[in-house]
């Protein structure tokens, strides 16, 4: 054998090897029955499709490349931009499944439709330049998604809701709910290829107790997510369209969207390496080891909404979630979070399910930018500190729900000690096998592939939930004081065909939560708002649990 062929098959054996331990290593940490026989061969076939995919990468990517020339050639000016990374994952599937809906309540005294109007003008329409992909609209070709300009008028982006009674005067929370789902589907304006848009309601609601002839008006936003995240709305809301607070811009507060090109290189490289040495692995355990999960929360859906609620109106919630962080050594805010949602799951299950899952397969978006909402400069930011694309991670976590010993027995633990599990084992979340090769899919490998291919691919995840948290900032008012946005809730896109979403915001120093969910998993706002209230009296008894022991502080 000539010295070419040894420098061929050794790094291949090595890789192999590599592969092999990975695979046993995720195995092992999941319990999968499995011989040795079944493993090797279910590896060199994963390797086989492994090569192929990163021999045909680079073609992807010149085509790719070749496309957006053409694309650039072909719309001259009106060219935005070819979709990629993240952005593609909310391109590839019908509206549910790609917009976040976002439920502002304003109070004023001033007429809230023309003084909407105005603000809608003034920040976004007029601002085309520098918020061109609110001014675009989506379109495809030869397998791949772009976004090209359009021309928007407000009328084409703000309509008003159907009066519901014309014999009441106030529009009840409840009654408020039962007309949003009736909105939440909606297509989008102009036979739906606006990417975003506003309904108002003119008919003030019943929310809170309001001062000098002013009343609460409801607004509802819904955006598709390939054109911005929660966290870059944000962003845009408190950091650039709110009034000014004060002539001192918050020095704390960092983007990473300016990060160095060394720093962006620096983590495609580590996902191309994590792909190579955990995609095979990680891929047979799903796919061919594990059980897929079904339960009343991940089964069949009807495609209809159930929405839902709760806003902590005192803030003392939160208050006693922030204790319980700073109590336990090592605790998170989300991790007190999880907490909450694992229990309230535990009781909903119990009430409404004839199975009792040991786990439910979540995912959690994650972004480093979300952190510094808390410090944006109110009414001070340049849009060029705004990335408007997806660049968060999706975390995915079994979370444990009815708990077992060694010999299968279910367990009945404490608040306390769910918090501690799920502390111990979302400590190194973002360094877990399947998140890591999870993040290299979003962020790299689908959005090469064409539309066809990478939505065969995604929609093979079996996922119960997602549970998107962010932080808020403190209260905005906007259009010089006349509009006051006193809550904030949102929900989460059904992505990858997410059945039942969870989401919680602190804004105004509130804990202010939502859930989404298919009508066939969650059938009326009743159960949701159960489940919503459990989370907060799971936070009380949580607390109250750690004031009768004051020595976990140490812990």
């Amino acid at each position: 054998m000539d010295s070419s062929y040894w420098m061929f098959l050794i790094p291949l054996l090595f890789f192999l090897a590599i592969v092999l331990s990975n695979t046993a290593s995720i195995m092992r940490t999941g319990k999968c029955k499995w011989n040795l026989l079944f493993v090797t061969a279910g590896v060199c076939v994963g390797v086989i499709i492994m090569v192929t995919f990163v021999v045909s990468f680079p073609f992807f990517i010149l085509y790719r490349k070749i496309l957006k020339v053409y694309l650039m050639i072909r719309h001259g000016k009106n060219f935005i931009e070819l979709i990629d990374g993240f952005d593609s994952t909310f391109t590839r599937s019908f509206q549910r499944n790609n917009t976040i809906n976002i439920l502002f309540i304003f109070q004023t005294d001033h007429d809230i439709t023309e003084t909407f109007k105005n603000f809608i003008n003034d920040k976004f329409i007029i601002n085309g330049d520098k918020l061109k992909k609110f001014h675009s609209t989506l379109r495809s070709c030869s397998g791949y998604k772009y976004l090209v300009k359009q021309h928007l008028t407000v009328d084409d982006c703000v309509k008003t809701a159907a009066v519901v009674n014309q014999n009441e005067a106030f529009i009840s929370k409840e009654g408020l709910m039962g007309i949003l789902c009736q909105y939440y589907d909606d297509p989008f304006p102009r036979d739906n290829t606006v990417l975003w848009d506003c309904t108002v309601w003119t008919q003030p609601i019943q929310w809170r107790p309001t001062k000098d002839g002013k009343k609460n008006y409801a607004v509802l936003f819904r955006c598709n997510h390939c054109i911005a995240d929660g966290v870059s709305l944000f962003y845009l809301l408190a950091g650039v369209f709110s009034d000014k607070v004060s002539d001192t811009v918050q020095k704390n507060f960092k983007s990473s969207y300016n990060a160095s090109i060394v720093v962006k290189v620096g983590h495609y490289v580590y996902r191309w390496m994590c792909f190579l040495s955990y995609g095979v692995a990680e891929a047979m355990t799903e796919q061919l080891f594990e059980k897929k999960e079904k339960n009343v929360l991940n089964d069949s859906m009807v495609y209809s909404e159930t929405l839902s609620l709760k806003i902590d109106e005192s803030g003392e919630v939160l208050k006693m979630a922030k204790m319980i962080k700073n109590e336990i050594m090592g605790i998170n805010f989300s991790q007190v979070l999880l907490t909450a949602l694992s229990a309230a799951m535990k009781n909903y299950f119990s009430t409404h399910s004839q199975t009792y899952p040991e786990r439910v397969n979540i995912v959690i978006p994650f972004s480093l930018d979300a952190l510094q909402i808390p410090k944006l400069p109110l009414g001070q930011l340049s849009y060029d500190k705004i990335s408007f694309h997806n660049n968060f991670e999706m975390l995915t976590y079994k979370m444990p729900v009815f708990t077992k010993n060694k010999a299968g027995e279910h367990t009945h633990p404490s608040l306390f000690e769910r918090l501690l599990l799920i502390k111990k084992e979302t400590r190194n979340l973002h360094k877990t096998f399947d998140n890591k090769v999870t993040s290299f899919w979003g962020h790299i490998g689908l959005p090469a592939l064409p539309a066809t291919v990478a939505t065969f691919l995604e929609h093979k995840h079996n996922w119960t939930s997602i549970f998107s948290t962010l932080p808020g900032s403190p209260k905005l008012t906007f259009c010089e004081n006349k509009l006051s946005l006193q809550d904030i809730v949102f929900w989460a896109p059904h992505v990858n065909e997410i059945g039942c979403n969870f989401s919680v915001t602190t804004y105004d120093n509130r804990l202010q939560l939502g859930i989404n969910s298919d009508k066939a998993l969650i059938p009326n706002c009743q159960q949701a708002q159960g489940i919503l209230e459990d989370i907060l009296e799971n936070i009380i008894s949580l607390n109250e649990e750690i004031l009768k022991v004051p020595l976990i502080r140490i812990i």
